[in-house]
């Protein structure tokens, strides 16, 4: 939830898609990636509406997408969470990051 806030949901959909992977769900995981990098772009064009982009927009948005996916999709695939082994967070961060970017060029060359 934190890492969703702070960076972009992005990064806490793909640790929740790892885990859906490892746990034989990849149609879920997929369904979940995407609306993760949907919803990214979303945020992003809505935060850079207004002529002076305000932060605390982004926090609040990017904290309710961190709200469903924690306490929606984890939960309902993970609803004894001690059963199931967390992960780090390395490999997600750099996805994400990859992932924004091209996003974040996309936009800038107008597409």
């Amino acid at each position: 939830m934190g890492i969703s806030i702070v960076v972009t949901p992005i990064v806490g959909a793909i640790l929740l898609t790892q885990n859906l992977r490892d746990i034989g769900k990849k149609k879920e995981a997929n369904l979940i990636l995407i609306g993760s990098i949907i919803f990214t772009v979303i945020v992003l064009i809505i935060v850079n509406l207004p002529e002076k982009p305000i932060t605390a927009i982004t926090y609040g948005i990017n904290a309710g997408g961190g709200l469903v996916l924690t306490e929606y999709f984890y939960k309902k695939y993970f609803p004894v969470d001690e059963d199931f082994e967390k992960k780090k967070i390395w490999k997600p961060l750099i996805i994400s990051a990859s992932i924004c970017i091209v996003i974040f060029l996309l936009i800038i060359s107008g597409l």
